[in-house]
Protein backbone atom coordinates (compact mmCIF):
# COMPACT_ATOMS: atom_id res chain seq x y z
CA UNK A 1 0.00 0.00 0.00
CA UNK A 2 1.56 3.56 -0.89
CA UNK A 3 1.59 6.37 1.51
CA UNK A 4 -1.06 8.14 -0.22
CA UNK A 5 -3.19 5.09 0.09
CA UNK A 6 -2.34 4.82 3.56
CA UNK A 7 -3.40 8.56 4.24
CA UNK A 8 -6.26 7.74 2.49
CA UNK A 9 -7.63 4.84 4.37
CA UNK A 10 -6.44 5.00 7.74
CA UNK A 11 -9.10 5.09 10.66
CA UNK A 12 -8.84 4.30 14.40
CA UNK A 13 -10.76 0.91 14.85
CA UNK A 14 -11.49 0.37 18.48
CA UNK A 15 -14.91 0.37 19.21
CA UNK A 16 -15.91 3.76 21.22
CA UNK A 17 -19.43 3.61 21.52
CA UNK A 18 -20.95 2.47 25.16
CA UNK A 19 -17.83 3.40 26.40
CA UNK A 20 -15.99 6.34 28.29
CA UNK A 21 -12.82 7.43 27.19
CA UNK A 22 -9.82 9.55 30.61
CA UNK A 23 -8.04 12.24 29.21
CA UNK A 24 -5.80 14.99 30.21
CA UNK A 25 -7.88 18.13 28.31
CA UNK A 26 -5.29 20.57 27.14
CA UNK A 27 -8.06 23.81 26.50
CA UNK A 28 -5.08 26.19 25.76
CA UNK A 29 -3.09 24.31 23.29
CA UNK A 30 -6.47 23.14 22.05
CA UNK A 31 -7.36 26.93 21.25
CA UNK A 32 -3.54 27.10 19.55
CA UNK A 33 -4.50 23.79 17.09
CA UNK A 34 -8.09 24.59 16.44
CA UNK A 35 -7.52 25.20 12.65
CA UNK A 36 -6.15 21.75 12.18
CA UNK A 37 -8.46 19.82 14.42
CA UNK A 38 -11.05 18.57 11.73
CA UNK A 39 -14.60 18.38 13.56
CA UNK A 40 -12.90 16.91 16.68
CA UNK A 41 -14.00 20.38 19.11
CA UNK A 42 -17.42 20.61 17.53
CA UNK A 43 -18.40 16.85 18.78
CA UNK A 44 -16.97 17.83 22.24
CA UNK A 45 -13.90 16.19 22.13
CA UNK A 46 -11.47 18.83 23.44
CA UNK A 47 -7.49 19.21 22.90
CA UNK A 48 -5.72 16.39 24.74
CA UNK A 49 -3.94 13.42 26.18
CA UNK A 50 -5.41 10.10 25.78
CA UNK A 51 -4.83 8.46 29.42
CA UNK A 52 -7.02 5.43 29.23
CA UNK A 53 -9.81 4.49 26.60
CA UNK A 54 -12.05 2.45 26.70
CA UNK A 55 -12.98 2.59 30.23
CA UNK A 56 -16.46 1.20 32.02
CA UNK A 57 -19.47 1.60 29.79
CA UNK A 58 -21.52 4.86 31.35
CA UNK A 59 -24.26 2.59 32.54
CA UNK A 60 -21.67 0.81 34.80
CA UNK A 61 -20.13 3.83 36.32
CA UNK A 62 -21.03 4.26 40.09
CA UNK A 63 -20.11 5.99 43.03
CA UNK A 64 -17.65 3.60 44.04
CA UNK A 65 -15.43 4.29 40.25
CA UNK A 66 -15.75 7.82 40.93
CA UNK A 67 -14.38 7.65 44.38
CA UNK A 68 -11.29 5.93 43.39
CA UNK A 69 -10.61 7.88 40.86
CA UNK A 70 -10.28 10.56 42.67
CA UNK A 71 -8.63 8.72 44.82
CA UNK A 72 -5.61 8.22 42.54
CA UNK A 73 -5.90 11.31 41.08
CA UNK A 74 -5.40 12.81 44.29
CA UNK A 75 -2.30 10.62 44.49
CA UNK A 76 -0.66 12.23 41.28
CA UNK A 77 0.68 15.61 40.81
CA UNK A 78 -0.91 18.32 38.44
CA UNK A 79 2.38 18.82 35.74
CA UNK A 80 2.75 20.84 32.75
CA UNK A 81 2.56 19.11 29.55
CA UNK A 82 5.40 20.44 26.92
CA UNK A 83 4.41 19.42 23.31
CA UNK A 84 7.76 19.74 21.37
CA UNK A 85 7.60 18.00 18.23
CA UNK A 86 5.26 16.63 15.67
CA UNK A 87 5.49 13.54 14.68
CA UNK A 88 3.55 11.41 11.29
CA UNK A 89 2.50 7.57 11.08
CA UNK A 90 0.58 6.69 8.42
CA UNK A 91 -3.11 8.31 9.18
CA UNK A 92 -2.53 10.91 11.57
CA UNK A 93 -0.38 13.43 12.84
CA UNK A 94 0.63 14.07 16.81
CA UNK A 95 2.56 15.71 19.02
CA UNK A 96 5.14 14.33 21.17
CA UNK A 97 5.96 15.21 24.84
CA UNK A 98 8.92 16.01 25.98
CA UNK A 99 8.36 14.00 28.80
CA UNK A 100 5.92 10.94 29.39
CA UNK A 101 6.78 10.27 33.01
CA UNK A 102 3.25 11.92 34.58
CA UNK A 103 1.11 10.44 31.92
CA UNK A 104 2.57 7.06 32.29
CA UNK A 105 2.17 6.84 35.90
CA UNK A 106 -1.37 7.93 36.15
CA UNK A 107 -1.97 5.40 33.10
CA UNK A 108 0.21 2.70 35.22
CA UNK A 109 -2.38 3.84 38.60
CA UNK A 110 -6.00 3.45 36.94
CA UNK A 111 -4.33 -0.30 35.11
CA UNK A 112 -3.33 -1.30 38.58
CA UNK A 113 -7.06 -0.62 39.91
CA UNK A 114 -7.98 -1.62 36.73
CA UNK A 115 -5.96 -4.19 34.83
CA UNK A 116 -8.67 -5.33 32.55
CA UNK A 117 -8.65 -2.29 30.96
CA UNK A 118 -6.53 -1.73 28.16
CA UNK A 119 -5.03 1.31 26.12
CA UNK A 120 -7.05 1.43 22.88
CA UNK A 121 -8.24 -2.26 23.43
CA UNK A 122 -4.54 -3.26 22.37
CA UNK A 123 -4.85 -1.97 19.38
CA UNK A 124 -1.44 0.09 19.82
CA UNK A 125 0.16 -3.00 22.33
CA UNK A 126 0.11 -2.98 25.94
CA UNK A 127 1.99 0.60 26.73
CA UNK A 128 1.29 3.04 23.86
CA UNK A 129 2.96 6.55 23.62
CA UNK A 130 1.57 9.36 25.30
CA UNK A 131 0.59 12.39 22.75
CA UNK A 132 -2.10 14.68 21.54
CA UNK A 133 -3.40 13.72 18.69
CA UNK A 134 -3.63 17.21 16.17
CA UNK A 135 -5.62 15.45 12.85
CA UNK A 136 -6.45 12.47 10.84
CA UNK A 137 -5.57 14.32 7.10
CA UNK A 138 -6.82 12.79 4.12
CA UNK A 139 -4.40 12.85 1.97
CA UNK A 140 -0.40 12.95 2.05
CA UNK A 141 -0.40 16.57 0.76
CA UNK A 142 -2.39 17.78 3.31
CA UNK A 143 -0.88 15.55 6.45
CA UNK A 144 2.52 17.25 5.30
CA UNK A 145 0.86 20.61 4.83
CA UNK A 146 -0.69 20.65 8.19
CA UNK A 147 2.81 19.03 9.75
CA UNK A 148 4.38 21.93 8.31
CA UNK A 149 2.43 24.78 10.19
CA UNK A 150 1.73 23.21 13.47
CA UNK A 151 5.64 22.55 13.72
CA UNK A 152 6.20 26.34 13.47
CA UNK A 153 3.66 26.76 16.84
CA UNK A 154 5.95 24.52 19.03
CA UNK A 155 6.70 24.79 21.90
CA UNK A 156 3.74 24.35 23.12
CA UNK A 157 2.88 24.27 27.23
CA UNK A 158 -0.19 24.10 29.68
CA UNK A 159 -0.27 22.82 32.77
CA UNK A 160 -3.02 20.30 33.48
CA UNK A 161 -5.12 20.14 37.11
CA UNK A 162 -7.38 17.15 36.24
CA UNK A 163 -8.35 14.24 34.41
CA UNK A 164 -11.26 14.25 32.63
CA UNK A 165 -14.42 11.48 32.08
CA UNK A 166 -15.82 11.78 28.92
CA UNK A 167 -18.92 9.65 27.17
CA UNK A 168 -19.93 9.30 24.17
CA UNK A 169 -24.00 10.30 24.06
CA UNK A 170 -25.39 10.64 20.18
CA UNK A 171 -22.31 10.81 18.24
CA UNK A 172 -20.80 13.97 20.84
CA UNK A 173 -18.54 13.50 23.79
CA UNK A 174 -19.80 14.71 26.81
CA UNK A 175 -17.66 15.48 30.30
CA UNK A 176 -19.19 13.51 32.87
CA UNK A 177 -16.54 14.41 35.53
CA UNK A 178 -13.28 15.84 36.72
CA UNK A 179 -10.99 14.27 39.03
CA UNK A 180 -8.47 17.38 40.32
CA UNK A 181 -4.40 15.99 40.75
CA UNK A 182 -2.33 16.75 43.56
CA UNK A 183 -1.82 20.74 43.90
Amino acid sequence: MSANEEADTFKPEFNDQDRTILILGLRQIGERLAPWRDESEEQGFPAHITILTPFFAEAELDDAIHADLREICAGIPSFDVNLVSVERVPGFIFLALESEREPRALLAALRERWPQFVPYDGLHGEDPTPHLTVAWPDTVDRHGRIATEVKTLLPLSERTTALTLLARRDHRWTTIAEFPLAA
